[in-house]
């Protein structure tokens, strides 16, 4: 794909992406790429520009050193991987809303790209920033049945029924801190048992559905020896665990994007570094270039001269031994 495909592409994807992702500083930088993109910044700003243009202007005029199709690249890129990163880390029904969005911004028609949302989102930036500061990771309300020390006889069997109010995460473990195993451990719900074991010690976890639940811990199997059990059941909502999950992958997100972030803005310092040195370079080579010309020409000059001379010093050589040798005959 041509980079001007790509950038018209990332300017659709910049529509759909979460305002919340990027800080006021990164959105600065992405519009001073969309902007390059179509003209170098002008030399100063608008004598009456506000706080944010002239910020604005700023990190327009840091990337002045980038050609047009350097800016564009580097815009989609960033577009690019946040759009990836996003995919990898969100939730499969989330993503798919994200590719329905994405398809409904490709059909709307081309805009100026990102420029407006940008400047709509910068008043709120500060905000929203503080808002994604404050937040907290969504609570799990688990309710958890416990003993650290309950007796069972031989051939006796104690059943704890719970209450699941929607779909949950059910984690146990159990182990004999008194007497010999192995003992039965049951967890049934309303359509049949979900875990079934049989040992002195186990632990796991399985999805149970909404309604009554049972833990059953079985020495039924004993026929002498009474046992001492520690046991733990603990039932986690899905519907929260997700929402946590979720909370956590954007928190996981947002740090890798200030990191790629701060990745591009070094690189693109460094490019318009690069940019500059080579433009430091072309004169440099093109003085020398000059000079060289210069030399040439006069290397010719003297060249000539020297040829000039020998020419001369033969003639007066030829000469010199013409009058000796009439001379010699006087």
């Amino acid at each position: 794909m041509s980079v001007s495909r790509r950038f018209e592409s990332a300017l659709h994807i910049a529509r759909t992406l979460p305002p919340s992702l990027l800080s006021k500083d990164q959105k600065l930088k992405l519009f001073a790429l969309f902007k390059q993109a179509e003209a170098p910044a002008p030399a100063a700003p608008p004598a009456d520009a506000s706080e944010l243009e002239i910020a604005k202007w700023e990190a327009w005029n840091d990337v002045r050193s980038l050609t047009q199709e350097q800016a564009m690249r580097s815009y989609a890129m960033v577009i690019e991987g946040l759009l990836e990163m996003l995919k990898e880390h969100a939730p499969p029904a989330a993503a798919a809303e994200e590719e329905e969005e994405e398809e409904e911004g490709e059909g709307e028609g081309e805009e100026e790209g990102g420029e407006e949302e940008e400047e709509e989102d910068d008043d709120d930036d500060e905000e929203e920033e503080t808002a994604a500061e404050e937040e907290k990771e969504p609570a799990v309300e688990a309710t958890v049945w416990s003993t650290s020390s309950l007796s069972l006889s031989a051939g006796s069997t104690f059943d704890v029924p719970l209450t699941v109010a929607e779909p949950s995460l059910v984690s146990y473990a159990f182990s004999l801190v008194g007497g010999a195993g192995p003992i039965g451990f049951t967890l049934r719900g309303e359509a049949g048992p979900l875990v079934e074991a049989s040992d002195s010690s186990a632990e796991g976890k399985a999805e149970a559905p909404a309604g009554m639940l049972h833990a059953v811990l079985d020495n039924s199997a004993s026929t002498f020896m009474s046992v001492t059990v520690k046991c733990q059941v603990s039932l986690e909502p899905l519907s929260q665990l997700k929402k946590r999950e979720a909370f956590r992958n954007r928190v996981e997100l947002q740090k890798m994007l200030r990191t790629t972030v701060r990745s591009l803005e070094a690189e693109t310092q460094h490019l318009a570094d690069l940019s500059a040195l080579k433009a430091q370079l072309s004169s440099r080579l093109s003085d020398l270039i000059a000079q060289a010309e210069e030399a040439r020409a006069d290397l010719a000059t003297a060249a000539a001269e020297v040829d000039a001379a020998d020419a001369r010093r033969a003639r007066l050589s030829a000469r010199v031994a013409e009058l000796w040798q009439l001379l010699q005959q006087r």
